[in-house]
């Protein structure tokens, strides 16, 4: 019989060769793996790098069996390392900024020095202690180009209360009216960046 035909039949009786082997010398294979650490580490990006396609191809083959135990795997990750998250995201961000829409952009890169720039409070109520969000002067939804929604002249900071009522039900009146209030500041901000030029 076939070595992969014989497999096939016998899986569940391999499996628990397997699996009583293991916990027979499951301190012999540790102690292996600690003693070789880095070199295990090495053969197995060797082979990452190697194999990228066939990897790609077997994880999607997995999630598309399995996507209920994914998708729950995934959330119980995002809760035990939330830090985690937000800094590889922002660094993948960083690095690949052609890879990334615009909002994610502005959320995960430009947030910060556009909070920064605003000494961390709320423009129109001047507050420090809500949460702080970054609002689009010009909506998105009017922007027409990706650089127009990244530019940090069209960004303010808002608390999460002032930018409900920014996104209220008249809301590109009400971002208009926005727009009066905060040209003023804006052409401050862009008059020391630019030597005195303003707007």
């Amino acid at each position: 019989m076939p070595r992969k035909a014989y497999y096939e039949a016998n899986k569940e009786k391999i499996a628990k060769k397997a699996k009583l082997y293991y916990e027979l010398n499951r301190d012999k294979k540790e102690s292996y793996y600690k003693e070789n650490k880095e070199r295990i580490a090495l053969q197995q990006r060797k082979y990452r790098q190697n194999n990228k396609e066939n990897i790609a191809a077997t994880n999607r083959a997995y999630v598309l069996l399995n996507k209920e135990k994914t998708a729950a795997t995934k959330r119980a990750y995002k809760k035990r390392h939330p830090e985690r998250i937000i800094e590889q995201t922002k660094a993948y961000y960083a690095r690949y900024p052609e890879k990334v829409g615009a909002k994610k952009f502005v959320t995960f890169v430009l947030k910060p020095s556009i909070l920064k720039r605003d000494g961390y409070c709320c423009f129109l109520c001047k507050t420090k202690k809500k949460r702080l969000v970054c609002h689009h002067i010009r909506p998105v939804s009017l922007c027409e180009s990706k650089n127009e929604i990244v530019d940090s002249n069209n960004l303010i900071t808002l608390c999460v209360d002032c930018h409900k009522t920014a996104h209220a039900n008249d809301y590109r009146k009400l971002d208009e009216g926005l727009a009066m209030i905060f040209k003023e500041y804006i052409n401050i901000i862009i008059c020391e960046e630019t030597n005195g030029k303003g707007l």
